[in-house]
């Protein structure tokens, strides 16, 4: 939020990340990122970043965020969408154990009597990776779902919200997606008249690199946002 909600002080964020007080989140802040909330957003954060990008242990994905001035970003639209209803499974990491919690989805789905090729893959990114450790980021997939199913057998359903978001169709194959969320996050959002929603970035799969021999991928990639 101190990156990319410049509008909020930071009083607001701490009340948004559920501190009671300013004084508790400047303290809890510096124990974990050795910086002060305001010297962390005049630009502490691209520090912390060099950090984070030493602790990858993912040396293919590494090597992509490393090298990311070769990529061109994609042509961004702006579009609406509404509320869908999902079954969801949680995953840690952005490496390939993701294949996991789709495989886990597949057989819930299966038991379930849900027909997946009728269904939309979505994929959550709730971590930036420029942040967060990749093994350490938290990603959650899901597959759209009618209103007879519920949650069990550890699958969960959830609803993510509509609204305004940036989307972006991507191609390619594994480890190219992330360096494009980083374009999003870095290059188009501060230039553009929006600001991050709360709500994380999602990708809606045409073709999923986590269940594909090949490892490649089709989808668009959606950011919701607010305007300024």
């Amino acid at each position: 939020m101190l990156v990319f909600h410049r509008d909020l002080s930071a009083t607001e964020v701490a009340q948004r990340c559920g501190f009671v007080s300013p004084s508790n989140f400047t303290q809890r802040f510096k124990e974990w990122f050795d910086d002060t909330p305001s010297s962390w957003r005049d630009g502490g954060y691209r520090d912390f970043e060099h950090q984070i990008s030493r602790q990858h242990k993912d040396a293919e994905l590494s090597d992509q965020l490393r090298d990311v001035s070769s990529i061109q970003l994609p042509q961004v639209s702006m579009t609406r969408r509404e509320p869908l209803r999902v079954a969801y499974v949680r995953h840690q990491g952005y490496e390939r154990s993701i294949s996991h919690a789709w495989q886990r989805l597949q057989e819930w789905a299966e038991e379930e009597g849900v027909v997946w090729n009728a269904e939309q893959m979505i994929g959550l990114y709730h971590s930036n990776p420029n942040m967060v450790p990749l093994a350490q980021c938290r990603y959650v997939a899901c597959i759209s779902v009618p209103a007879g199913n519920w949650r069990r057998q550890g699958v969960g359903i959830m609803t993510i919200p509509g609204g305004l978001h940036a989307q972006v169709h991507v191609r390619g194959h594994y480890g190219e997606l992330l360096p494009v969320l980083h374009k999003l996050f870095y290059e188009w959002l501060p230039r553009s008249a929006y600001k991050m929603a709360l709500t994380p970035v999602f990708a809606c799969y045409q073709r999923n690199q986590f269940l594909t021999g090949d490892e490649s991928f089709e989808l668009d990639l959606f950011l919701p946002v607010r305007t300024l």
